[in-house]
């Protein structure tokens, strides 16, 4: 088909109205994709900053590597990194203090410590591998969780002989324990198992709420009056006041006398028959006074009769 020159001019602007169109679609699809693009780098990001670890925790994880003598591959000290700057992340520098005391086992031990990680972090800054002794042992760490610092305090000092005794009186051993000498400790376990912190029911608490207070000067003081102490008065005096018997002021002695002696005497004075006593020394008087009458009266009346011859 031939068109005339004045058909032709048609099609020119048919094709020239169709090229802005196709143009502005063009722009379109490249607004899109880059919308696309943009969406995907944003999802993707978070994840390729995690993918790797700080300088700086790579320099930690280096030198305690070395510290403690664990050889490590690049993936394995690039992991290891990631793992610390989580940690430092969630607990500050005190997750630094604990990798350098402890080194890179702190790691497991934080992740699998749940909520309580915080609470095994500061034990790990403040003691350093002595800490992995309780935290690393489920019964210890069960200990810890319950009775809080004093309870691992008191099983670093004195190890194992600490266990049983904060399983059978619980908080206050704990507190006792942390506050005594190992020797001292040892005594506390001794006495525990003779039954002398038995010997008086209810007061066993109070007993180490003193040892807990007063610590070794009032372990001293409970060694040497063990044998007093099992009187339920005596022990019932000292804790309630037990300042004046550890410094010496007072005898517990004086205690066993106020306490002991004097309400027995007083109960046995109560018990005792004065009525029949008093009746009894009556009858006696007035027959030892109509004895003696006629004792005396008797040589007068022999007397009497023989003067008639």
């Amino acid at each position: 088909m031939i068109f005339t020159e004045t058909q032709r001019p048609k099609f020119t602007n048919i094709k020239r109205s169709i090229e802005p169109m196709k143009t502005a679609g063009q722009i379109l699809s490249t607004i899109r994709v880059a919308l696309l693009i943009f969406a995907i780098s944003a999802l993707s990001a978070p994840s390729l900053r995690a993918s790797t670890a700080s300088k700086a925790a790579k320099e930690l994880i280096e030198t305690i590597s070395k510290k403690f003598g664990t050889s490590l591959t690049e993936q394995a000290s690039e992991a290891m990194a990631r793992r610390a700057d989580e940690l430092i992340a969630k607990y500050g520098d005190d997750a630094i203090d604990a990798l350098r005391r402890v080194g890179p086992d702190a790691l497991d031990v934080v992740d699998a410590a749940g909520d309580a990680g915080a609470a095994y972090v500061k034990l790990m800054m403040r003691h350093g591998s002595e800490a992995m002794w309780v935290v690393a042992n489920p019964e210890r760490r069960a200990l810890f969780t319950h009775y809080g610092d004093d309870a691992a305090e008191a099983m670093i000092r004195h190890g194992e002989i600490a266990e049983p005794l904060i399983e059978r009186f619980g908080g206050n051993a704990a507190g006792a324990l942390a506050n005594l000498s190992t020797r001292n400790g040892r005594r506390l376990v001794m006495l525990a198992n003779d039954g002398a912190l038995d010997a008086v029911p209810q007061q066993s608490f109070k007993l180490l709420a003193v040892l807990r207070r007063y610590g070794d000067k009032a372990a001293e003081f409970i060694w040497q009056n063990k044998g007093a102490l099992t009187v339920a008065a005596t022990l019932t005096t000292f804790v309630s006041d037990p300042e004046p018997f550890i410094n010496g002021t007072r005898q517990l002695s004086e205690s066993v006398v106020d306490h002991v002696v004097a309400p027995i005497a007083s109960a046995a004075a109560n018990q005792f028959p004065w009525r029949w006593l008093w009746l009894s020394l009556s009858v006696l008087g007035t027959a030892g006074l109509i004895a003696f009458g006629t004792l005396c009266l008797a040589p007068q009346f022999t007397r009497t009769r023989r003067k008639p011859r």
